[in-house]
């Protein structure tokens, strides 16, 4: 990947804190995801920047979904999930784009417009 940048911030180590970083990687993730269903749309050109930027964009959100995702087992994910801290939703659309990702050597470099026109609703 040609960056490392990302915006994994948790104020700490808890397991809320982590929670809560991976909840707002997820919202950066689905808001970029609703970004690029407007690329070639005149009206939200201006608004939503051009290819490259959302490349950048796109490499920034995956940086920061793997920090998240680093800082968790797979029983903390459930136990974040019993103590309410992310959703039912939250935790399969996780699970999802691990297994894309998995299924994906490439995955990584691939084009945004690639990965999240194939990618099914989030």
């Amino acid at each position: 990947m040609t960056t490392e940048a990302h915006m994994f911030t948790p104020t700490d180590s808890t397991l809320q804190a982590r929670a809560k970083a991976l909840n707002d990687a997820l919202t950066n993730y689905r808001n970029l995801k609703a970004c690029v269903s407007h690329v070639g749309d005149e009206l939200w050109m201006d608004r939503i920047g051009t290819k490259e930027e959302l490349e950048y964009a796109y490499k920034v959100s995956i940086n920061t979904f793997q920090h998240a995702l680093k800082t968790f087992s797979s029983q903390e994910l459930y136990e974040a999930l019993e103590h309410g801290l992310i959703s039912e939703n939250d935790l399969r659309e996780v699970q999802s784009i691990q297994r894309q990702k998995a299924q994906k050597e490439d995955f990584m470099e691939q084009s945004v417009f690639d990965i999240l026109t194939n990618i099914g609703p989030i």
